[in-house]
């Protein structure tokens, strides 16, 4: 399964008809260029889970910032790395990162 279609699909389970009234996830572009998203994970398995913001670089000219303050994960990247941030988001929910 795609990290895209991970997302997708961990954000429809999270939705129980109150969630989602309250949480969810944002996705904007960066004037340098690139993406940022923050993804809700209050009153989810993964509520109270940080991490401490780290850059990741997947190739030349290619990085990805990542964060949790316990409430919100984050990521901001590269044009091109955007399914790669959201692999770290799947990374940290399964655990494994």
């Amino acid at each position: 399964m795609s990290a895209f279609r991970f997302v997708q699909d961990w954000y429809a389970a999270q939705c129980d008809g109150e969630w989602e009234h309250e949480f969810g996830m944002t996705i904007k572009t960066l004037d340098n260029p690139g993406w940022i998203f923050e993804i809700d994970i209050a009153h989810t398995s993964a509520d109270g889970r940080r991490l401490t913001k780290a850059l990741t670089e997947p190739g030349p000219a290619r990085w990805i910032w990542s964060w949790c303050d316990g409430r919100k994960f984050g990521a901001a990247c590269d044009p091109a790395s955007l399914e790669d941030a959201f692999a770290r988001f799947r990374a940290f929910i399964e655990k494994t990162l």
